[in-house]
């Protein structure tokens, strides 16, 4: 096998099991919302969509400067 194919599949699964594992989270963030204070739970409603959005925002931004700075690096 290639390196560059056990490089790749290595990575997947890697990235695969992080986002799992990142994604168990999202069911007890309102119990944790709620530990933190806030007790109004249209308030917790609002809060935990605002934290489950911000990864996805995250890298909705930083991709694009991802990709560029690959280019221009000759990566």
């Amino acid at each position: 096998m290639e390196s560059w194919r056990k490089t790749l599949y290595i990575t997947w699964i890697a990235e695969t099991v992080a986002m799992l594992g990142f994604s168990f989270i999202f069911p007890f963030l309102p119990f944790y919302i709620q530990e933190l204070g806030i007790k109004d739970l249209h308030q917790v409603a609002i809060w935990a969509g605002l934290l489950g959005t911000a990864p996805a925002l995250g890298l909705i931004i930083s991709a694009p400067i991802w990709g560029i700075s690959r280019r221009f690096l000759g990566v």
